[in-house]
């Protein structure tokens, strides 16, 4: 009898000592994290088919509450309207030339504002917002739709671009002629001479512009 109750004991005691050393399946759970940020992005490829022998047309806009980013390929043909485009909007100031390659860069006193590289078929923009003033973003949201519609090659969102480029560069040159108006009253004639010099090549542009879409509008008739 004592035999069988130690035989029972020590078999009790193994399967507890068993189950204490078995170890536990672990609960898996996923975490989601949210962010009060906002983002969008846009991508356009075309294939070659659709293009010339240049090479494809890829468009890469990303948008945050932190950044504006543009990626571009294209065919070299338009690089001389896409160098037009960014001098008129980007002016020389920030400007270096290096051949081919052409950069804007505009810094802080800690960190990059934006940087435009382009060169003969690329591309490629970048605006970190917080160190930008709203006019300066609302300058590179409205560049990179002009970009867009310019680079796709679609006669309907050319001319849309170039009717939108003629009128803010309409309003600029207004802008500039009634400045110099206002400063004509006084002994600057310097400035008042410069600020007409620039009106009246930004209507030069208007009117180049406006041509161009009279072209544009001919073809579709």
């Amino acid at each position: 009898m004592k035999a069988i109750f130690l035989t029972s004991l020590l078999m009790s005691l193994g399967t507890l000592s068993f189950a204490q050393q078995t170890p536990k399946t672990p609960t898996s759970s996923t975490t989601v994290s949210t962010s009060s940020s906002t983002s969008s992005n846009y991508i356009r490829s075309v294939s070659n088919s659709d293009t010339d022998e240049d090479g494809n047309l890829s468009i890469a806009i990303s948008e945050s509450d932190n950044s504006y980013k543009l990626s571009a390929k294209f065919s070299s043909k338009n690089d001389k309207a896409l160098k037009d485009l960014l001098l008129n909007e980007f002016g020389k100031e920030n400007l270096e030339k290096d051949g081919d390659k052409w950069e804007w860069k505009l810094s802080s006193a800690e960190d990059d504002v934006y940087s435009i590289k382009f060169s003969s078929g690329k591309l490629k923009m970048e605006l970190d917002k917080e160190e930008a003033a709203n006019t300066l973003i609302e300058k590179f949201v409205r560049t990179g739709k002009e970009i867009n519609q310019l680079l796709s090659g679609e006669e309907d969102q050319k001319a849309e671009a170039l009717k939108r480029r003629a009128q803010h560069l309409q309003r600029e040159a207004q802008r500039m002629q009634h400045e110099a108006e206002r400063l004509g009253k006084s002994s600057n004639k310097e400035e008042v001479s410069a600020l007409k010099m620039k009106a009246e090549r930004l209507q030069q542009k208007v009117d180049s512009l406006q041509k161009e879409l009279r072209k544009i509008k001919k073809k579709q008739e």
